[in-house]
C-alpha cells in the first residue's frame, strides 16, 4: 500500500489514525487508563504541528516512520 493510498483511506489524517490504532494494538490506552478522546486529540495536535508544505518531513513521513517501527518491533529475534 502506498503512502498516498494510506493518506486517502485515513481521510488525510494518517498520523493520528495510525498512532491511535497502535495504542489500541499495544494495549496502552487500557493499561494506562487513558482517555481515548484525549489521546486522539494529542495525536491530532502532533499532526497539526507538522508543516504540510515540507515535501519530506511532514505528518505522512511521521506515520511512515511510525509504521516502520511497528513492523520492526513485531519481528522475532
Amino acid at each position: 500500500m502506498t503512502r498516498h493510498c494510506i493518506k486517502c483511506l485515513s481521510a488525510g489524517r494518517c498520523l493520528p489514525v495510525l498512532c491511535f490504532h497502535l495504542f489500541h494494538v499495544y494495549g496502552l490506552i487500557s493499561h494506562f487508563k487513558l482517555d481515548a478522546v484525549k489521546v486522539w486529540k494529542l495525536f491530532s495536535l502532533i499532526e497539526e504541528g507538522y508543516h504540510s508544505t515540507n515535501p519530506y518531513h511532514n505528518s505522512v513521513h511521521a506515520a511512515d516512520v511510525t509504521q516502520a517501527m511497528h513492523c520492526f518491533l513485531q519481528q522475532k529475534r
